[in-house]
């Protein structure tokens, strides 16, 4: 887990070359609807994209300059995750009132006091479930809005299964992220209240006190409209600029999962390889410990105080079967013939024959084998920014190292290298 995810994406904003009149810009281009939604979107996941395979650069100069062709298309996916994923509270929030009743106050005032009682409990009760639900559902879009920006197809950013296992592997930095999004939008909001109530009430004393005739009256309608009409981009340039903050926040937290390593988007991550090893490790590790505790060493058994008569009996017996060798009683006269009758080696001496003897029931020794898992291939890889400028990789921002490995050939949904790296 990295730290400082909103500061470093603060450091970007700022460093990069007219990032005002960009965020301006952006600000402006979502009063018109849905088509600035879109090229938002597509602008800030872009560049967040970069930063997950730990490409920096400022922000792109152009706006609709749709360097890797992908602008509108990834602009699209995105406010699509997002509307399906705003349904889901809807949808509770809908059937949770059909549950309490749309009248909520009306009906617990009317209706029997136990039953009102029980139904305001309710209310209470389904009203928290929708908040935790509403947070839930952010992390979920947040995360599948950066596969769809990284693979560059719809699918991958409703990948249930996938996306709660990121969010599993580091949720304290998402919820960083949030609580950061969430204090910048409360100030605003606040900011903005205060400022909006501040215009009403200055403009309707102002308005009464030196409104005196239609063209002042008119005169004071159009600056007021005015002031709202600034008031109103404000909002918006303060809104683009918490959005980009939290798409390069995200580049960074997804920076960790070493997306230069992934696959198809069906195949494992890398992090999720670790895990399986680990896994496995520790499987074998636990069958060997059972094993031993199954079959216990045996160690030799000291020897008893009695056993020593037993030693020496078996040592007078042994040698009472040994027999020396021949000796001559007469003794060697130089010119006299002898013979020798050579003795015979008595029976009961032999040597034991030696018969191996195949021990019953014998189990085999374990041996636990590192079995590695292996990644499956897949035809559909991350897509890779196009642009000229360097390439690193790195799973923190203490180490940039140029990337080793060349990238995958081309294909369909196969990562596309910049221009530095052909």
């Amino acid at each position: 887990m990295e730290k400082g995810y909103f500061s470093a994406a603060w450091g970007d904003i700022t460093k990069s070359p007219g990032w005002f009149s960009k965020i301006l810009r952006l600000g402006l281009l979502n009063l018109i609807p849905i088509f600035g939604v879109i090229v938002t979107y597509g602008y800030l996941y872009g560049w967040a994209r970069d930063i997950a395979w730990n490409v920096h650069r400022p922000m792109p100069d152009r706006i609709f300059g749709n360097e890797d062709g992908n602008l509108y298309k990834r602009g699209f996916f995105i406010l699509v995750i997002g509307f399906v994923c705003s349904l889901i509270p809807g949808v509770f929030s809908v059937l949770t009132s059909i549950v309490t009743g749309f009248s909520f106050v009306g009906f617990v005032s009317t209706s029997d006091a136990s039953f009102g009682l029980g139904a305001l409990l309710m209310g209470v009760i389904f009203s928290l479930a929708g908040l935790v639900l509403t947070f839930a559902v952010v992390f979920f879009y947040w995360v599948g809005a950066m596969r769809c920006a990284l693979y560059g197809t719809l699918s991958s950013g409703f990948q249930i299964g996938k996306i709660w296992a990121m969010m599993r592997y580091d949720f304290m930095g998402l919820l960083r992220i949030f609580g950061m999004s969430l204090i910048c939008g409360c100030v605003v909001g606040i900011a903005a209240f205060i400022i909006f109530m501040l215009v009403m009430i200055l403009g309707t004393l102002f308005g009464v006190a030196f409104v005196r005739n239609e063209a002042q009256a008119v005169a004071f309608v159009l600056i007021f409209l005015l002031f709202i009409l600034l008031v109103c981009v404000a909002t918006f340039f303060i809104s683009v600029l918490i959005a980009a903050l939290v798409a390069r926040a995200l580049g960074y937290w997804t920076r960790q999962f070493q997306v230069n390593l992934w696959g198809g988007q069906e195949d494992p991550m890398p992090f999720e390889l670790e895990q399986a090893r680990q896994s496995q490790q520790q499987h074998q590790t636990y069958q060997a410990q059972s094993y031993q505790q199954a079959q216990p060493y045996q160690s030799a058994q000291p020897q008893q105080p009695g056993s020593s008569n037993q030693n020496q009996q078996f040592y007078q017996t042994s040698s009472s079967n040994y027999q020396q060798p021949y000796q001559s009683q007469d003794f060697y006269q130089a010119g006299q013939q002898t013979q020798v009758q050579s003795q015979v080696m008595p029976q009961s001496v032999q040597q034991p024959v030696q018969q191996s003897v195949q021990p019953q029931n014998q189990q085999p020794v374990y041996s636990p084998v590192n079995q590695s898992v292996q990644m499956p291939k897949s035809t559909q890889s991350p897509v890779m920014p196009q642009a000229d400028y360097s390439v690193q990789s790195g799973v923190t921002s203490q180490s940039d190292q140029p990337v080793q490995s060349a990238p995958p050939p081309f294909g369909r949904g196969r990562r596309r290298p910049p221009a530095s790296l052909k």
